[in-house]
């Protein structure tokens, strides 16, 4: 089945409803000839941290994060310190895992960046003192839409080595981090 603009879309029936699915691919490169509102391009280090980035979704129940990234320097905004914490929504009091450590930003071709992150679990509820580190190392695909000033967010992929940030999980890795609620 083919609809809107030649996309190939697949039918299933639920109950007295019709469903479709659209499984085109859409490239994650330039502004896939929809405008540059949808497009996406690698942040600059200064995108990274003016914001403490939220993020609100589902582990195995519904959870909250924050990625916290701070430049070195003025001078040096591409690396620095990092702290990454969650939360279950259901106790929102005390973390589940909080991580701290560093970070630095990397071109990856003109559309992504590559986000590397180096933090060990430092707090929370599953943080047991002397336990053995448990660690975030890994550089993970970012992008921002061209328009961010417009579209505030951070798209968030799963590491360049199979690494995973604590709540990310198969199928869906792609995260998406916005601005922290005030």
């Amino acid at each position: 089945m083919t609809g809107p603009a030649g996309r190939q879309l697949s039918h299933a029936v639920a109950g007295k409803f019709s469903l479709c699915y659209d499984f085109t691919f859409y490239s994650q490169e330039g502004n896939d000839g929809f405008g540059s509102d949808i497009g996406w391009t690698c942040p600059s280090g200064s995108q990274l941290t003016q914001e403490i980035w939220a993020w609100q979704g589902h582990t195995d129940k519904p959870a909250l994060a924050t990625l916290e990234l701070h430049a070195n320097s003025s001078q040096e905004d591409y690396w620095g310190a990092a702290t990454f914490t969650w939360w279950y929504e259901s106790d929102f009091v005390t973390p589940e895992e909080v991580y701290e450590g560093e970070w630095g930003l990397t071109a990856n071709g003109e559309y992504s960046g590559v986000l590397m992150l180096d933090m060990t679990r430092t707090g929370g509820k599953r943080y047991t003192p002397g336990e053995t580190e448990r660690i975030i190392h890994d550089g993970f695909i970012v992008q921002v839409p061209m328009a961010f000033e417009d579209y505030t967010y951070l798209s968030v992929d799963k590491g360049q080595h199979g690494s995973y940030l604590p709540i990310q999980i198969e199928p869906d890795t792609v995260l998406y981090f916005y601005p922290q609620w005030e």
